[in-house]
């Protein structure tokens, strides 16, 4: 019986030893087999990505077809009259209103777009001692690799110059630029327009603004999958053409094929003969942000805001300054030929992590252990008092709607900014559901509550109630309209 165990044991340990001696085979093999396919599905998307560019190159060589420039979409002006705070006489305790259904007249859906995405992927794979070109980017120093002595210049603003070029451009060289770019947009979370201006900023440090620079923006949006198209005017200079998810305000565009491309440069074109060419994947630039870019931080001067009804609110505001400028160039835009829309597009942009770190510890500490009604009034009279009221023409001359950052740093604001960053505060504080209030002059807010059956001025949207909320009544607490305000023609505009 001893020697049949022992010669069992030996059995196992010699099956053991094959065993183990197959796997790492079989975990070699199948790891060559992987190296391989990686290989050869690089290999496929070097040579799909070669021969998407020669095609689009011999589709760019077909005379240009000539187009008119179309007038620009102007930009929503305040509707007349403008209304004006109006201060609550009863500021010492809350409000007891009766419930009153407001009527709504129209609901715009609020919309999400997928990003564009390359045509194939660019992965970032550095290699030693290779030159580069250093820039400036809103405060985040990039290093792009690109021998600036590989530089090329166009014969010409032909179809077959321009055409002769974006062959140079895929040749290989200029795709270090391209991972750059997308590595650059990971690492600091930037939005489509921010990728764009990276581009730009880019194309114009190797070449200036020339024909060239053109070329290479064009090339590199496209094969990040930007819906794009270039023009040439009869000076023989090439323009970039962009197309968006949104109507952008205030710029030439030039209708293609049904869809709006804008001129996004400073120069006034009425004219040009354009290339129409689709590229494989291309989707348009989205304007709306659901994100917040991660530019350098640069921090502004510090600024007090107080609740004037609860004085324990108080705290000292700073902001990014690189995300300012970069929020001072932004386009205005709005959706689906709706303008209300554009107050959206803010109202959904996130506050950025340097202002809640200033902003959010105070607030939450005000709002601890109370229900939601007691929360909401009090980050409601902080957005009534804190700030002070001016219309955009009294303080800009011209309509200007703030992201939430703005209206912490500018010195005044109104309805419309104010109603924006409180359904900022009430989503990330409060964790609510809030839409935008449009009135005929007038913007604020509606809040759906989930604990409390509060008393008050309310709308329905799809079976839920939500209560009126109004940051430019001062000292009212929720549930109260400002008076004036049309009921019947109240515009609900939805929120991410």
């Amino acid at each position: 019986m001893k020697r049949l165990v022992i010669i069992l044991a030996i059995s196992l340990l010699n099956s053991s030893f094959l065993f183990s001696q197959s796997y790492e085979e079989y975990l070699k093999q199948q790891s060559s087999n992987f190296n391989t396919y990686k290989k050869n599905a690089i290999e496929d998307f070097e040579s799909y990505k070669t021969k998407i560019n020669a095609e689009f190159a011999d589709f760019m060589r077909k005379p240009w077809q000539k187009e008119e420039a179309q007038a620009p979409i102007e930009k929503p002006k305040e509707e007349k009259p403008i209304v004006t705070p109006i201060v609550y006489r009863d500021t010492l305790e809350y409000a007891k209103p009766l419930d009153k259904e407001i009527k709504v007249k129209n609901i715009t859906p609020t919309v999400k777009f997928d990003a564009p995405k390359p045509v194939v992927p660019f992965k970032y794979t550095p290699k030693p001692q290779e030159k580069a070109i250093n820039i400036e980017f809103y405060g985040i120093e990039c290093q792009i690799r690109f021998d600036i002595n590989k530089c090329k210049k166009m014969s010409g603003a032909s179809e077959n110059d321009a055409a002769d070029y974006w062959e140079t451009l895929s040749s290989g060289d200029y795709d270090n630029i391209i991972a750059d770019c997308a590595k650059i947009r990971e690492d600091y979370n930037l939005c489509d327009w921010a990728l764009y201006k990276l581009i730009i900023e880019i194309s114009e440090k190797i070449y200036g603004q020339s024909n060239e620079s053109v070329m290479l923006s064009a090339y590199l949006m496209n094969n990040m999958g930007f819906m794009i198209r270039l023009g040439r005017t009869t000076d023989n200079k090439i323009h970039l053409l962009v197309n968006t998810h949104e109507d952008m305000c205030n710029q030439i565009y030039y209708n293609i094929s049904g869809r709006k491309y804008y001129l996004l440069s400073k120069d006034e074109v009425n004219s040009m003969f354009i290339f129409n060419r689709e590229f494989p994947q291309e989707s348009p630039m989205r304007l709306t942000m659901t994100t917040i870019n991660k530019f350098a931080y640069k921090a502004t001067k510090q600024r007090v805001l107080k609740s004037k009804r609860y004085p324990q609110t108080e705290l000292t505001s700073t902001t990014n300054i690189n995300l300012l400028l970069f929020y001072s160039e932004y386009p205005s835009a709005y959706m689906n030929g709706n303008s209300k829309t554009l107050w959206a597009t803010y109202a959904n942009t996130p506050l950025s992590n340097e202002a809640k770190e200033k902003l959010y510890p105070t607030l939450k500490a005000s709002i601890a252990g109370k229900s939601q009604q007691e929360a909401a009034n009090i980050l409601l009279n902080f957005v009534q008092t804190a700030f002070e009221y001016k219309t955009d023409n009294q303080a800009w001359g011209q309509e200007r709607v703030f992201f939430p950052d703005e209206t912490l740093y500018y010195p005044y604001c109104d309805c419309e900014d104010r109603s924006i960053l409180f359904s900022r505060l009430i989503k990330d504080l409060l964790g609510l559901k809030v839409v935008l209030l449009y009135y005929p002059g007038h913007l604020a807010t509606a809040v759906e509550f989930t604990e409390e059956d509060i008393k008050g001025d309310y709308i329905q949207i799809k079976g839920s109630r939500y209560l009126v909320c109004d940051p430019t009544y001062i000292n009212a607490n929720i549930g109260k309209t400002m008076p004036g305000m049309d009921n019947s023609t109240a515009d609900v505009i939805m929120l991410n």
